[in-house]
């Protein structure tokens, strides 16, 4: 639980900077590109705590405390209607640059965040309602 709060802690930072991105038609500085790799990578972590999040839930249905149900239903409420909808707002926003030069695609990106929405949905469905 301790590093899915981490994560997203992460991932909402990141989201801010990514967004407070200025960016010219002419060039697209070094500093931004990292925070956009840095968001990349802390995105990708996210999805992999998603899936085994939902083994967990789905497989070994072994979350029964109360108190963790509420709390995840709190941090998937939050991933699912602030933090998935304002990174793909920053993808969507810099489609028109080239990113692949940066080693940032924006199609996978736009791919695997939809893997995460149906990664929350399924989680969301499976876990017990309070």
């Amino acid at each position: 639980m301790k590093s899915f709060e981490e994560v997203i802690y992460l991932h909402s930072k990141y989201i801010d900077r990514c967004r407070n991105i200025i960016i010219s038609k002419h060039n697209l500085l070094d500093r931004y590109a990292s925070r956009l790799r840095k968001l990349k990578r802390i995105s990708e972590r996210l999805e992999k705590i998603l899936q085994s999040l939902s083994a967990t839930v789905i497989i070994d249905n072994k979350i029964d405390n109360n108190e963790t149900i509420e709390k995840l239903h709190l941090l998937l409420f939050y991933i699912d209607e602030i933090a998935i909808p304002s990174e793909k707002e920053i993808w969507r926003r810099l489609n028109n640059i080239q990113l692949v030069v940066l080693g940032v695609d924006i199609d996978e990106q736009l791919k695997r965040i939809e893997r995460i929405e149906n990664l929350l949905k399924t989680i969301n469905n499976a876990l017990p309602k309070i």
